[in-house]
């Protein structure tokens, strides 16, 4: 799992959104709009989902409220009951999901046997197709972020050409935000090949990506970069889960 403080060491520039600048949007936007009173968190416990969580407990440490209930699961885990039951118990009617599809869509359907059903937000890591077969009908109404366009929204010519390159070099690859980042960062990577010429150093790739500025040439509607800001993506939205697609619910969000 890339790690978004990658972004901020010498040399390297990111584009997802960062993990942190999702979760302080997903607690915003819950307690802004959702008309939330309590949180609990589901995170892997690693560097990823640690990022997410400390992000959720700060903005709610600045607004003097209550920390999150935080519950954990490791990568090889796979029963999900227990966590479920301490998310029930802990009282949360919102819970925000710093998880990867697999055990993401798990602990959805394990909350779903048991008959909680809080408001559910994630991460956009989850933003994967698979995550339905796993979760079944309780993801319904899940809000997921994301910060690239719909993978399926063929009306967007971007779309179009992701769709179209899949089909011809990686046919049995599925259509998802996990090939969709991936064509996304290839589409910076050779923007920034062609700007340095034919003369490639990597001192003159690196300050060729540091004076992108409003790049709307890859999936991202406008990426730029400067020699002190290699965040990327500052900005995400809501789809929500519905019947097996992602449905989008909102525009852009910026932290406030």
């Amino acid at each position: 799992m890339r790690r978004p403080w990658h972004a901020q060491q010498r040399g390297g520039h990111g584009l997802r959104c960062r993990y942190t600048t999702e979760a302080t949007i997903a607690t915003q936007y819950a307690l802004d709009q959702l008309g939330t009173k309590k949180i609990a968190v589901f995170y892997q416990n690693d560097a990823f989902g640690k990022e997410g969580l400390d992000a959720v407990q700060a903005e709610l440490k600045k607004r003097n409220l209550p920390a999150a209930t935080a519950v954990s699961y490791e990568t090889a885990d796979t029963n999900f009951s227990a966590q479920a039951l301490k998310l029930q118990t802990s009282g949360a009617d919102t819970v925000i999901l710093y998880a990867v599809p697999k055990p993401g869509g798990s602990i959805i359907a394990e909350m779903g046997k048991i008959g909680y059903a809080p408001k559910l937000l994630s991460s956009s890591v989850i933003n994967d197709p698979s995550i339905f077969a796993l979760a079944g009908s309780a993801i319904n109404g899940m809000l997921i972020e994301a910060y690239l366009p719909a993978f399926d929204d063929t009306s967007n010519p971007k779309i179009v050409e992701y769709q179209a390159f899949m089909a011809k070099y990686a046919p049995k690859e599925q259509i998802g935000g996990f090939t969709e980042v991936g064509y996304a960062y290839g589409q910076v990577f050779i923007e920034a090949l062609k700007r340095a010429g034919k003369e490639l150093t990597r001192e003159g790739f690196m300050a060729n990506l540091d004076q992108m500025k409003n790049f709307t040439g890859s999936l991202v509607p406008s990426l730029s970069y400067s020699p002190t800001d290699h965040a990327g993506v500052k900005a995400a939205y809501f789809q929500a889960a519905k019947d097996g697609k992602f449905v989008t619910v909102t525009g852009y969000i910026t932290l406030k």
